[in-house]
């Protein structure tokens, strides 16, 4: 079974099937070496189990990517192991042979490492060569002109939508965006065991993230059904089938598994197999518009070690993905290039990274998975951060990103077109810290080099978790910065378009920073402020 996931966050360990311990009966196969036993004590400790085989695949035994990161921060650094190598290499017995492969490098040796391309990190912010400004300075030229030959219009009264992922971040979000900014009607495919389950599902999700606003008001606009995109004819009988190809005539696919640290065959039955089976749909019966949520993660890297500019008219540039994430929805994107060319009017929508509510700054639900709250958590507490070296943060709050795709999904005009859908203002790492300290916490700033010194001074007890944490999280622990180039992500064009419908990218101010604190404080993401000195001070 796919797990259905928030848009920015990883796989929900809530809505993960649950597994008896009891019904693996595959041969008992005991550790033949000292490395092999500490994983399969770890193993043991951690999804509670006596005794299982070395060759099991530690999420075939019941764990998953929760679990899995947690019980991966507890080994020991000599095993030089990390959460991909978990993901590739699922069994004791082939993370033991990983881990030998690995020659034991040490978190101490990364960090060490990561000293060495310190000064190359903060170049990277001002190393811009004569040809890549030539091609940023003419896309620019040409976005002033976007949207002017654009005709505004509305979604059709009757418009019938087919929505996928509604009880995701993202997709529950666009959902009440497009009730209240549309008439439209819309078939909510969930997954679930029933129609009835994925009512209650979907009741749920919008209870959680719109307590103070009824669902119950727009009863007449939706029906909930039971659903998978994965599947055949989406999961539904056969009848419904037909008639929902009959009948609507805009798809909104917001399903996705984003979880980074899968195997491929795992992030490829939603990413990549439930967007053909979208595609299929679409060509069948009423004509249809496709709207599918992608990221703009999909510029990947490059192997000639230079930058260059990805914009929203690029799709394959031979870029190379990071992960399983990354490498499936760029396989979504090029079936959808190759549906354009025999007609499908099909529109990509690269997100950057979802933050919080702008009002509430309520995360999503499984806020552990967000990468980006990980990574200012680490800062917190580790008591500093960086004030170079690191590119500024795209902060697009969930409710203003849901507000922008909906202004491009209302407009008819806008056909096979990809849109670069980020909030332009983006944030100085100082300036979101600077959030942390008017809530009380101590935190200070330093150079890149003397802030990668001071992670290997302390880097013992608690702090070892924590900077752990902050290297997988920011990309820094298996990111090889000599040997591989970056894209710059250009939105320009979706921007000019956003402005002429009428809709303009809100500065992030501090009241919305504040609010985000308070709530991870509020559920206990970060510890309060005296909490977190104290743990400081302990560590060093």
């Amino acid at each position: 079974e796919i797990v259905d996931c928030d848009w920015s966050s990883d796989v929900c360990s809530s809505d993960l099937p649950e597994i008896s311990n009891n019904q693996f009966v595959s041969e008992v196969i005991l550790p033949s070496n000292d490395t092999e036993t500490l994983l399969y004590e770890h193993f043991s400790k951690t999804l509670g189990l006596e005794q299982f085989s070395v060759e099991d695949s530690f999420f075939d035994l019941g764990g998953d990517s929760i679990v899995a990161m947690r019980m991966v921060s507890q080994l020991p650094d000599e095993l030089g192991l990390n959460i991909t190598d978990l993901f590739s290499y699922p069994s004791v017995r082939e993370l033991a042979a990983r881990s030998d492969e690995t020659n034991a490098t040490t978190l101490n040796e990364k960090l060490l490492k990561l000293k060495s391309q310190a000064e190359m990190r903060t170049s990277l912010q001002t190393q811009i060569s004569k040809t890549l400004r030539r091609s940023i300075k003419k896309y620019v030229i040409k976005s002033k002109f976007s949207g002017l030959f654009i005709a505004r219009s509305n979604a059709n009264k009757n418009e019938k939508v087919l929505f996928t992922g509604v009880t995701g971040y993202l997709g529950i979000h666009l959902f009440k965006e497009m009730l209240e900014n549309s008439n439209a009607y819309f078939y909510l495919l969930v997954r679930a065991s029933d129609d009835i389950a994925a009512v209650a599902r979907l009741k749920a999700t919008w209870e959680l993230y719109f307590p103070k606003s009824s669902l119950d008001k727009y009863a007449t606009r939706f029906i909930a059904i039971r659903g998978d995109i994965s599947e055949k004819n989406l999961g539904v009988e056969d009848s419904a089938y037909t008639m929902l190809c009959n009948e609507v005539s805009m798809v909104v696919n917001c399903a996705a598994n984003v979880n980074h640290y899968v195997v491929y065959e795992q992030s490829k039955a939603s990413n990549v197999l439930g967007v053909s089976n979208l595609l299929n749909f679409v060509k069948t019966g009423h004509k249809k518009v496709l709207h599918h949520m992608s990221t703009v993660s999909v510029a990947g890297g490059n192997e000639s070690g230079e930058q260059g500019v990805f914009t929203e008219n690029d799709l394959d540039v031979g870029q190379i993905a990071f992960n399983t994430y990354i490498e499936t929805k760029l396989e979504a994107e090029k079936l959808i290039g190759e549906a354009r060319m025999s007609g499908v009017d099909a529109r990509i929508y690269r997100l950057g990274d979802i933050q919080c509510q702008s009002g509430t700054g309520v995360f999503q639900k499984n806020i552990e998975q967000n990468a980006f709250a990980i990574t200012l958590r680490s800062f917190v507490g580790i008591g500093k951060y960086p004030n170079e070296g690191l590119m500024p943060f795209d902060f697009t709050c969930v409710d203003v990103l849901a507000s922008a795709c909906c202004k491009l999904i209302c407009c008819k005009t806008l056909k096979n077109r990809n849109f670069h859908v980020i909030n332009s203002h983006r944030l100085e790492i100082g300036t979101i810290m600077d959030a942390y300290c008017r809530a009380g916490y101590d935190i200070t700033s330093c150079s890149l080099i003397d802030f990668v010194d001071y992670m290997i001074k302390t880097n013992k007890g608690a702090n070892r978790n924590i900077i752990s944490d902050l290297l997988l999280h920011s990309g820094l622990l298996n990111q090889d910065l000599e040997a591989m180039g970056h894209y710059i992500i250009l939105s320009d064009q979706t921007d000019k378009i956003l402005k002429h419908l009428g809709f303009k990218w809100p500065q992030n101010d501090g009241t919305t920073l504040e609010k985000m604190v308070s709530y991870q404080k509020q559920i206990g993401f970060i510890t309060s402020p005296d909490n977190a000195k104290s743990t400081s001070s302990d560590s060093i």
